[in-house]
């Protein structure tokens, strides 16, 4: 019976999250957590074309003159150069199945051509985007949306993280008839949650305007602290 008593109350200890540290001490492992709502201020939006040809170096020359429409319709929607990038650009062959060989072949080769936007969370995404598919882009991914000055805000999360694991940590203390003393180790958990993103499926071009929201987007950080106990 007296073992069975001290196996219950060890296992009552390791549920309220207290421990012996190595050195003896008596330390309690508790996670902190902040969050807010927060508005997004820019949007990425990658927007991309691509063309088949029985040879690479047609479909290498179909998909420029595609890609250069789609360029320039991407600028004058977007009104700036300089938020525009190259995403990425492939050349590949494309395979079909032969039945009667029972083997791949040839079929023709695709080159692709894709373009990253960078924009203000505003009317501005969606007016992009409705010029590249005019313009005949045949791929859309995003809107990824992101946060300006996301550094300053996060260390404010952790601040109030660090202090809502006190908090627990005294609640904890209090009900074991101790103090809660100083830090000795604490971590990040994991990732802040990011800002969030959206698809849009490539189509035909849009007779409607498209609509897009950005919304408000939820970031949360955790931390583990391990306090002494007094």
């Amino acid at each position: 019976m007296r073992k069975l008593a001290i196996v219950i109350l060890a296992a009552l200890a390791l549920t309220a999250g207290s421990a012996w540290a190595d050195g003896g001490a008596r330390v309690v492992e508790v996670v902190g957590e902040a969050s807010t709502l927060v508005s997004p201020t820019e949007a990425v939006v990658v927007l991309g074309t691509s063309a088949e040809a029985p040879a690479a170096a047609k479909a290498a020359s179909r998909c420029a003159a595609q890609a250069q429409r789609l360029l320039v319709a991407i600028k004058k929607a977007a009104g700036c150069s300089e938020c525009i990038s190259t995403a990425g650009y492939r050349l590949e062959p494309v395979f079909e199945w032969d039945k009667s060989r029972r083997t791949r072949r040839l079929k023709a080769y695709r080159a692709s051509n894709y373009f990253r936007v960078v924009l203000a969370a505003g009317p501005e995404v969606a007016r992009v985007i409705d010029a590249a598919v005019a313009a005949g882009a045949t791929e859309i991914k995003g809107p990824w949306w992101r946060v300006r000055a996301r550094q300053k805000l996060l260390n404010k999360l952790m601040a109030k993280a660090v202090a809502n694991a006190r908090a627990r940590a005294e609640v904890l203390a209090r009900a074991a008839g101790v103090k809660v003393g100083k830090v000795v180790e604490m971590r990040l958990m994991g990732r802040a949650h990011p800002p969030g993103r959206a698809y849009l499926l490539s189509g035909p071009p849009a007779r409607e305007p498209t609509p897009v929201v950005a919304g408000m987007r939820r970031i949360t950080l955790r931390v583990m602290c391990v306090f002494e106990l007094e």
